[in-house]
């Protein structure tokens, strides 16, 4: 009879516990998942953080208004996720909706409906009238997301704030991620970096049939879709909108790193800031590959400084591979470097002919600590010390290529110098550039040089990068006015070297002349 009792009791505490994480029906699993009605249920989630594949099904709408002015009016909803326990569970919203979001956590980071997604899946959900705001990573969704799903997600009439880096209108940050059939509706405005209309910042993730209609303002890195891409490949999305405010500037991407990919996608609306403004991609530094094709732009640009263009503001280094197949419509304006499809292609080398490589002889001290020996016998500690050379060196990157073809362009284009109607300034060439390698650990250093050795306190090691960089520039079409003072061009307003073929343009040039500057040409 005790065992019994003691069973049964046992089997009590299972319920209560159980009963304690979710209130609901379900267990969890895929077939049986846990099953949310009510506010309360959606906020016990949070109970289950850190462990893996937990299944929730949303039943019916809710609306969080009410739950949230009865248990923290000030703050509203605390996200589902921290940075130390992350939501790693499944959450079907079953085309249902969240509505009535609000968050005020300026001082936070990690602010969303969930804070923090990890191997996570959110899918077909809609949040609607949402207000979100905190510090650092900040999206309606979720602030920060990793090796997660997000899949047939609307977000509508909301707004998402922060006060420093990473906000979005979905998710604020995002790593290996896959964001596929997603709208976002509402407004975004931050005051710092990596602002975008699904993601402000994202790394080694792939977007698919996306969609951002907001007004966007933020500080440096700002996209209508992505504020700056590492790694990125997105395909048919659009973003409609402005975008103002900062430099990198661009109606897909704000600021594009190593291997990105953007096909078939457009913005359409008004882009203002200072530098590196472009219709598609602000700004592509130098490093990786991007590949731009099949976009348009549709609005109008304008910057207060240099590096603007229809599709991109400009690309360093030899870091873009193509632009093929897009459109620009709509007036451009910027201080110089400034064209229809790219305001500067710029290749970051310098000439040196004269280089001088450095061996260096390095010696290293290692401590092996005091030890006894399974004898017992006592080793004092000692040092030892080798000795191995390192030197500067060469590599031949050989050549590269940048391809803009079959583009068209309708604007007027007003600029101080280096104007075109489809390339500002192509700053190509052949040279070398160098990257170094500093502060490297040795107890003793000497560096040869013409056979000289001598003792040295600091060793910065130099790779020499030798290669070249040029454009193919073929099938491009331009209409409008060119308006500028100098290296105006119908097609470049100036060009190094490289391959130009088959374009066409349309171009009114006007020259612009102050009155005293005609008087001294006279």
């Amino acid at each position: 009879m005790k065992r019994l009792l003691l069973i049964w009791a046992l089997f009590l505490c299972s319920l209560t516990a159980a009963f304690a994480q979710f209130s609901g029906s379900g267990s969890g699993t895929k077939d049986d998942p846990y099953l949310i009605f009510y506010a309360e249920q959606l906020n016990q989630m949070r109970n289950f953080l850190g462990k893996d594949s937990v299944y929730f099904k949303l039943m019916s709408d809710i609306d969080l208004t009410n739950w949230i002015e009865e248990n923290n009016p000030e703050q509203g909803w605390q996200p589902i996720g921290v940075g130390s326990s992350h939501f790693k569970g499944i959450f079907i919203g079953n085309q249902h909706s969240v509505s009535g979001l609000k968050i005020n956590r300026s001082s936070e980071d990690y602010v969303g409906l969930f804070g923090y997604l990890e191997n996570a899946t959110i899918t077909d959900l809609t949040i609607s009238d949402a207000s979100v705001e905190g510090r650092v990573s900040v999206g309606v969704l979720s602030g920060r997301a990793i090796n997660s799903i997000l899949k047939d997600l609307i977000i509508t009439s909301s707004s998402t704030k922060s006060s420093a880096d990473y906000a979005g209108g979905i998710v604020g940050s995002a790593e290996n991620c896959k964001f596929e059939e997603i709208q976002y509706d509402g407004n975004i405005e931050s005051s710092s970096n990596n602002i975008g209309g699904i993601v402000g910042f994202a790394r080694n993730s792939d977007f698919a049939n996306c969609s951002n209609s907001s007004n966007i303002t933020g500080g440096r890195a700002v996209g209508g879709i992505i504020g700056q891409g590492y790694e990125v490949s997105i395909n048919n999305v659009k973003a409609t909108g402005n975008i103002k405010k900062g430099d990198y500037l661009g109606g897909i991407i704000g600021y594009a790193r190593a291997k990105c990919s953007i096909k078939n996608s457009y913005h359409k609306g008004n882009i203002s800031g200072t530098e590196r403004l472009g219709g598609i991609v602000g700004y592509i530094p130098s490093e990786g590959e991007v590949a731009i094709d099949s976009c348009w732009s549709w609005g109008e640009i304008n910057g207060t400084s240099d590096y603007v263009g229809g599709i991109v503001g400009i690309s360093e280094g030899g870091s873009l591979k193509e632009i093929t197949r897009c459109n620009h419509f709509g007036d451009i304006t910027g201080k110089c470097y400034v064209g229809g499809i790219i305001g500067n292609i710029k290749f970051i080398g310098y000439q040196n002919n004269n280089m001088t490589l450095q061996t260096y002889s390095l010696t290293v001290q290692n401590w092996h600590p005091a030890s006894h020996d399974q004898d017992g016998k006592w080793y004092p500690g000692y040092y030892t010390y080798d000795t191995y050379n390192v030197s500067d060196e060469v590599v031949q990157e050989g050549n590269k290529y940048v391809t803009l073809s079959n583009n068209l362009v309708i604007s007027n284009i007003t600029a101080c110098s280096y104007v075109g109607g489809i390339i500002g300034y192509d700053l190509g060439g052949s040279g070398t550039w160098t990257s170094t390698t500093s502060n490297l650990y040795y107890y003793k250093a000497y560096r040869t040089t013409n056979g000289t050795k001598e003792p040295v306190s600091n060793v910065t090691l130099i790779t020499y990068h030798q290669g070249s960089y040029s454009a193919i520039i073929e099938n491009n079409i331009f209409s409008g006015e060119i308006s500028g003072k100098f290296n105006l061009g119908g097609i470049i307003g100036k060009k190094y070297c490289g391959i130009i073929r088959k374009n066409f343009s349309n171009a009114q040039l006007l020259v612009q002349i102050r009155l005293e500057e005609l008087l001294v040409l006279r």
